[in-house]
């Protein structure tokens, strides 16, 4: 939300006139790591190896995470 604050005590009291907002609609991708688990999951052993994920932003890096760790824990 983007807009006048008006703020006391260091809490935010009001916001007046209003003139952005911002959502975010999450979705799942389903199937959108399986090409990349081969490369960082040891089946055998049943462990991760260690893995250092990059990548320009809005590349759903927090997404791929939190479904491999549901999912291999």
């Amino acid at each position: 939300i983007s807009g006048n604050v008006s703020f006391e005590n260091n809490k935010v009291l009001n916001i007046n006139y209003i003139y952005s907002l911002n959502f975010r609609i999450a979705r799942e991708i389903r199937g959108c790591s399986n090409h990349i688990i081969e490369n960082i999951y040891d089946y055998k052993n049943n462990e991760v190896y260690n893995t250092l994920i990059v990548g320009r932003p809005a590349t759903r890096k927090n997404h791929f995470i939190k479904r491999f760790s549901k999912k291999y824990k």
